[in-house]
């Protein structure tokens, strides 16, 4: 086993991806592209460059047998080709990502903490821009789809929906963040997050570390990574597939919520990390949203 260390130190939140494993294959399609640049495997390299979450609960790593495929593809038997493409890695990417070779080949590719907080920051502020629309419930609902979704399973995850909507009004009315009314040049007005811009994602002891350390905030943050990655890739056309990844972000919230306050000691004691915690309340309304209406195609209440 080849264990390659990476410090991640000094990235701004710039980058505009919402889902982290967008921005794992690019850079590892940047490093093999750059260690394999023969013609003939640019195909190749499209066709197997899907990655996988493992299996840990607690960490976020993406596996890709792409070298072995590669490999097998042309004949060869070579770790030193995992190797070179882990070794571009370290050198030009050790900000977004770890990698670890295992052999005969595999790579296992690891967001730092800075990706997933831009990537959850981008998708607080996608979260604010939806905020200001109202969608007609009438054009939403599918009857036909309706009498076949489990509708008691899913009251669940539209009632963990309606909760974040409630926290994260009493968030606000508590001053954990704070937004303006925006015109714009549609029906209505958008908010516009104020403070705090970025979110406090990150502790700050110089170790650019999540502020997350619970169980449930854990879960959590590896569980909204997965749905914005599936959301973002497409992933199926199943609405069985969709069902059960609705009922697994509303399981996860729920534990989440029972580990994990927003107000009260937490919010006195250390404000940002409270403001972190609302941040992953606002990012699981909206995924949640969007699964129920977009994928579901039933309403996402914000009473219940």
């Amino acid at each position: 086993m080849v264990i390659i260390s990476v410090n991640v130190y000094n990235i701004a939140l710039s980058s505009k991806y919402i889902a982290v494993i967008k921005l794992i294959s690019s850079s590892l399609r940047e490093a093999i592209n750059y260690e394999i640049s023969s013609q003939k495997y640019t195909y190749l390299i499209e066709k197997y460059i899907h990655l996988h979450q493992g299996r840990d609960s607690s960490r976020i790593v993406y596996v890709s047998d792409i070298v072995l495929k590669l490999l097998k593809s042309q004949n060869l038997q070579d770790i030193k080709t995992a190797e070179a493409i882990a070794s571009y890695l370290e050198t030009n990417k050790s900000e977004i990502l770890t990698v670890k070779v295992v052999p005969p080949g595999l790579l296992y590719l690891e967001p730092s903490d800075l990706t997933i907080a831009s990537c959850l920051q981008n998708l607080v502020e996608i979260s604010f821009v939806q905020l200001g629309g109202k969608k007609n419930t009438n054009e939403i609902v599918d009857e036909t789809r309706n009498k076949m979704l489990d509708v008691g399973s899913l009251f669940a995850v539209q009632y963990a929906h309606a909760r974040c909507y409630s926290l994260i009004e009493l968030a606000h009315q508590q001053n954990l963040f704070s937004w303006v009314q925006q015109e714009t040049h549609q029906e209505g007005s958008s908010p516009q997050l104020i403070a705090p811009s970025p979110f406090p994602w990150l502790r700050k002891d110089g170790y650019q570390k999540l502020h997350f350390y619970l169980s449930g905030e854990l879960l959590l943050v590896k569980k909204l990574v997965e749905v914005s990655d599936r959301l973002e890739l497409g992933a199926t056309r199943n609405w069985r597939d969709w069902q059960k990844l609705a009922l697994s972000v509303s399981h996860a919230f729920d534990t989440f919520w029972a580990q994990c306050p927003l107000l009260g000691e937490v919010k006195i004691n250390c404000i940002e990390l409270a403001q972190a915690r609302c941040g992953l309340v606002i990012v699981t309304q909206l995924l949640l949203k969007r699964l129920l209406e977009e994928k579901l195609r039933i309403y996402a209440p914000v009473k219940i």
